[in-house]
């Protein structure tokens, strides 16, 4: 079967990185993009497109959004988006899931103060117009893959946390700062 694309009016179980829950209100966008593409390719589209948003954000003119990586992209330090990919090696092809808050920002376990939406910072759009700049960006990465590669790196480095700065990572249940 060809590319296709996913999309949910609401999500109410869907799920993050290890598995974390997530759900998703009605006006946000809701989506997984079915690509079929070389696996070697996989996990370049999830720092094109959070670039890609983080970008639009600034020109939006909210210059706080900054990726958090892998595949978050943060406003003043909240969730504004996730997106998660996995290769199915049976059918050989990318699942790539997007989840962006549109329009208001759901709790993230009992905490509504960790994620903000595009409308909290001023930016009105509707999920059509972010899926067709998601569909625009993914289309654009296959044929384009090598001058991506060097895009991603210029980009993490302007967009991405600033070099220094404090993390905490979370991994096989252990933590690392």
């Amino acid at each position: 079967y060809s590319d296709f694309v996913v999309l949910s009016d609401k999500q109410l179980a869907g799920r993050g990185r290890y598995n974390r829950p997530w759900a998703s209100g009605e006006g946000n966008l809701a989506s997984t993009f079915c690509l079929d593409t070389n696996p070697r390719n996989a996990m370049l589209y999830l720092p094109f497109l959070a670039n890609t948003l983080v970008r639009f954000c600034r020109e939006c003119g909210v210059e706080s959004a900054i990726v958090k990586w892998p595949n978050d992209v943060l406003i003043n330090g909240k969730k504004l988006s996730g997106m998660l990919a996995e290769y199915d090696s049976i059918t050989n092809h990318l699942l790539l899931g997007i989840g962006l808050n549109v329009v208001c920002a759901p709790s993230i376990g009992d905490n509504r103060n960790e994620s903000i939406s595009l409308a909290d910072v001023g930016i009105h759009t509707s999920v059509d117009e972010m899926l067709l700049k998601f569909c625009e960006v993914i289309c654009s990465v296959e044929n384009n893959i090598g001058v991506f590669k060097k895009q991603i790196l210029s980009d993490l480095v302007r967009f991405g946390y600033p070099i220094g700065s404090s993390l905490e990572v979370t991994a096989h249940g252990a933590i690392y700062r």
